[in-house]
């Protein structure tokens, strides 16, 4: 017989935090049992919080007790969630069956709309937690969890008889990135309108917002927001954002897409916003009603002393990844439909790639937001509530931390490991964020038409002349060649030539100015870093333009003596 102390003594070799109380949970003859001493070191090892998960455990049926000794490994999802999630924990008691579909089981089929949705999120957050934190699980995460939405409001639009209308995703389900808690956005477009397609509309709102709630639904991005009415038709639609719409809301739209209900309506919707959201001109103020709707919302976060806590609104968070790249979008996607692309992460691979920010840059906002999207994730499993904020309690900070895969080590706790990497985290995304977001170099690309290879011959020869070029042939051939090809300077300048045409038309002569130009810059192709300034700095840009256009000299001079452009 085994004495007390030296199970205790086992079950602190295992990460059991109070042995003790895991003694009188466990069944009696466990420590002769090889399984558990395999199934303790598991649970020790991946669960976050080992003492909660044993206890757990101890509490599921006994079926369920013994298919996880018999394979500790595939009981790893469940293992996870028993171990982190009190609110996961209680669906699996909740849900008949859920156990044993976490296990790779079948289980019963749920009977209502809301246990089913339960059930697939559990199954979700389970492969998530048990997952490496990483880009593809946090990819497959938020596209799981939209078409989980997506579902729902088909299932509900079917219930609610509304025929000739479309369900409009926006926000985090338009970008299939959503998150566990957050509300889904959604828009309701009609074909024609009137009184039953908003007695349909309020039906299926009514049905998903509960009771009980199958997904908390906002539709306040509509136009007039709650003041409005939930339901317009296309036309209604066109006239508002013809004529009264501003420039946040067609930011909202980069995200749309269609998610429900009658697919010609949503396409048609697309069709019709399609202009609105990527003019040829951007309105002079737009760059600015961004960066002050940025600022407002930064304000309040500030002013409730959140801001070093915040996950999403903070500085350094979730918002100033997405501001970001939005606003970059909303300038440069009216030339490149390249960046007409709803996920963020899929619009930074774009960004980096196609030189409208260095690769660098692009690269450590994409891992900074899948790092602050995995953080957001586990701090609303905890208790199913949608909050972004840190706690202060260093237990509950850890809790987040191993959720998070962090273990102690030699080098430090899973808590000073966490606290690194969110100080370097939002230290990183806050300073590339003031670098992009308050470009000038914007001001510059929002208000130039677009001209490239891509649009129609004469269409582009008419814009450059407008644009005071006597020659609008020969320039648009110029612009070919500055833009054409894979090699590095044809993706800077395909990112920036807007701008440079602006500064261009302003020179005593732009004609020869772009000759100059492209001498210059085949020249820079062999030095990247004086290259990537014409990009990274306004001022540099500017002035190299004026210079070239203003005669041969200065420009002799860059092409002799590239570093004389620094």
């Amino acid at each position: 017989m085994v004495e007390q102390g030296s199970e205790l003594s086992v079950l602190a070799r295992f990460g059991i935090r109070d042995p003790a109380r895991a003694v009188r949970e466990l069944p009696s003859g466990w420590v002769e049992d090889p399984r558990w001493s395999a199934l303790l070191e598991f649970v020790g090892d991946r669960a976050p919080d080992p003492d909660v998960a044993l206890r757990r455990l101890c509490g599921t049926p006994p079926d369920i007790v013994e298919a996880v000794l018999s394979d500790p490994d595939k009981a790893a999802p469940m293992v996870a969630v028993l171990g982190f999630s009190e609110y996961l924990s209680g669906l699996v008691s909740r849900l008949p069956g859920a156990a044993g579909v976490l296990l790779g089981g079948d289980g019963p089929r749920q009977e209502t709309l809301r246990d089913l949705k339960d059930e697939r999120l559990l199954q979700i957050a389970a492969r998530d937690l048990s997952s490496a934190p990483d880009r593809d699980s946090l990819v497959r995460t938020g596209h799981e969890l939209s078409d989980l939405a997506d579902d729902c409001l088909r299932a509900v639009i079917d219930q609610a008889g509304a025929e000739g209308m479309a369900v409009m995703a926006m926000g985090k389900l338009g970008g299939r990135e959503l998150n566990y808690a957050s509300d889904i956005d959604v828009l309701f477009v009609h074909r024609t309108g009137g009184d039953e397609a908003e007695a349909a509309a309020k039906r299926v709102m009514e049905a998903m917002n509960g009771p009980p709630v199958i997904f908390r639904t906002d539709a306040d991005l509509r136009p007039e927001g709650r003041d409005g009415p939930l339901v317009r038709s296309l036309d209604a639609f066109a006239a508002y954002y013809r004529r009264w719409a501003q420039v946040w809301e067609f930011q909202s739209l980069i995200k749309c897409r269609f998610s429900a209900g009658d697919q010609s309506v949503g396409d048609d919707f697309l069709e019709l916003v399609r202009p609105f959201v990527w003019p040829e001109r951007l309105a002079p103020e737009a760059v600015e009603q961004v960066r002050a709707l940025k600022s407002r919302a930064e304000a309040q976060v500030h002013r409730a002393g959140l801001s070093g806590r915040q996950v999403k609104l903070g500085r350094g968070g979730i918002r100033d990844v997405e501001f970001a790249v939005q606003l970059l979008q909303l300038v440069h996607g009216r030339h490149h439909p390249d960046l007409r692309v709803r996920n963020t992460l899929e619009a930074l691979d774009v960004l980096g790639a196609e030189g409208f920010v260095a690769e660098q840059d692009a690269d450590d906002l994409a891992d900074a937001y899948v790092f602050l999207r995995h953080t957001e994730h586990r701090l609303q499993l905890i208790s199913g509530r949608q909050t972004h904020t840190l706690p202060t309690q260093p237990a509950r900070l850890e809790h987040v931390a191993r959720g998070l895969g962090l273990r102690d080590s030699a080098e430090g706790s899973a808590l000073d490991e966490f606290d690194g990497r969110w100080r370097h985290t939002t230290s990183v995304v806050r300073r590339i964020h003031e670098r992009l977001f308050y470009r000038p170099l914007l001001e510059a690309f929002a208000r130039t038409p677009a001209i490239g290879p891509a649009l129609g011959a004469e269409e582009a020869r008419d814009r450059l002349a407008a644009l005071g070029f006597d020659r609008p042939q020969r320039a648009q051939d110029l612009i070919v060649s500055l833009t054409s090809g894979p090699s590095r300077s044809t993706r800077v300048m395909r990112a920036i030539l807007p701008g440079l045409l602006a500064w261009l038309s302003e020179t005593p002569d732009p004609d020869a100015g772009l000759v100059r130009l492209r001498d210059l810059v085949s020249r820079l192709e062999s030095l990247p870093h004086l290259l990537a300034m014409l990009r990274d700095e306004p001022p540099v840009a500017e002035l190299a333009c004026r210079a070239v256009g203003t005669g041969p000299v200065l420009a002799s001079l860059m092409q002799r003596e590239p570093g004389l452009v620094a």
